[in-house]
């Protein structure tokens, strides 16, 4: 009997595996990178809601009775946090 015949279909098997696995390790890593893209990004999204809905300004107006938040009146140039 011929060796050749009996280590064909080895070989093609091999081949075929080779074939379909390198595809297959690619695209399931590529899928799961922009799965996690997608996460994250939705994750982001809504933290990025919730600051601006955090920031948002007042449907009504504040107290007018209440106090200054500060009395000091406006900043002294040289005091510090000036921004020239």
């Amino acid at each position: 009997m011929n060796s050749y015949s009996s280590t064909a279909p080895s070989h093609y098997w091999m081949n075929l595996l080779w074939l379909w696995v390198l595809p297959f390790v690619v695209g399931a890593t590529a899928a799961s990178l922009v799965t996690y893209e997608v996460l994250i990004d939705g994750a982001m999204k809504s933290s990025i809601a919730e600051a601006v809905q955090a920031c948002k300004a007042l449907d009504h107006p504040p107290d007018s009775t209440s106090l200054p938040v500060s009395e000091a009146g406006s900043p002294v140039l040289g005091a510090g946090g000036e921004t020239r």
